[in-house]
């Protein structure tokens, strides 16, 4: 069996583990063609070996990924603090904790479970009739349907309590859910017919991607969901004064990049 020693040089410096236990991180080496995924611990500690028919779903969160020294395999960081580890075998689904036991058999119940987030997983569910559609709702790593069991078009996953999602109605209004208080909060509906999607980034903020009526830009929203940086406004502002500069088409893209990379920083 190959060793394992190498990774504690390799995550040493991951800025992204610093606030992690690491006492509940692995590290998973999943094999990119469908083969076996290995669950080490930080002692170089291989502590379960997945067979080829374990899937485990963990690859949302694509920043705590990092390269293999093999190219057929990448390394995913996965801090069981956020709770066990989903792993799908044919239709059935179950839940693994960080000694490789599994600790929850749900078989067949559900469709598809993602990466938990702070003890919270989501599912997705078909729609009948409709090929590749589904709606979502939030269940606790003992299958418990939560927030009265309501259906979503689209959900984020949970920051410090607090997670979106757009209502499985015809108006598809976007809610605040706060688990915690187990509470469903409208967002203001001047606000919420702009959202197209979010994508929960930290504790404190989200990237909101505003819908065709608002031109698909990007803004960064606070909890309570107000729009606190507008890239859109910044971009257009330059665009407009680089045309009356008539400047080269090389220079554009260049000053807009500019200006994202000022935007990621916030």
């Amino acid at each position: 069996m190959k060793s394992y020693l190498f990774l504690l040089f390799l995550t040493v410096n991951f800025s992204s583990l610093s606030a992690q236990s690491y006492d509940n991180t692995v590290i998973l080496d999943m094999q990119i063609a469908g083969g076996k995924t290995t669950m080490i611990d930080y002692n170089g500690k291989v502590m379960k070996v997945f067979s080829d028919e374990e899937k485990v779903k963990v690859t949302e969160e694509t920043f705590n990924t990092f390269t293999s020294l093999s190219m057929f395999s990448s390394f995913v960081v996965y801090n069981f603090d956020d709770g066990p580890l989903p792993v799908q075998v044919g239709k059935n689904w179950y839940l693994y904790d960080k000694s490789g036991k599994m600790v929850q058999d749900f078989g067949n119940r559900f469709f598809s479970l993602t990466k938990p987030s702070e003890g919270i997983y989501r599912v997705y569910e078909p729609i009948e009739g409709k090929n590749g559609s589904y709606m979502l709702y939030y269940i606790d790593r003992f299958g418990k349907e939560l927030f009265s069991g309501n259906k979503f078009w689209e959900a984020t996953s949970f920051k410090n309590n607090i997670a979106f999602a757009q209502m499985r109605d015809k108006n598809g209004e976007w809610v605040k859910l706060d688990a915690k208080n187990t509470a469903i909060t409208p967002v203001d509906p001047a606000i919420s017919s702009k959202i197209y999607n979010i994508k929960r980034t930290n504790n404190n903020r989200s990237i909101a991607t505003l819908n065709a009526k608002s031109n698909y830009g990007p803004v960064i929203i606070d909890n309570d969901v107000n729009i606190v940086f507008d890239a859109n406004k910044k971009v257009r502002k330059i665009i407009l004064r680089l045309s009356m500069l008539k400047t080269t088409s090389l220079f554009v893209p260049m000053t807009i990049r500019t200006t994202f990379l000022t935007a990621s920083t916030i």
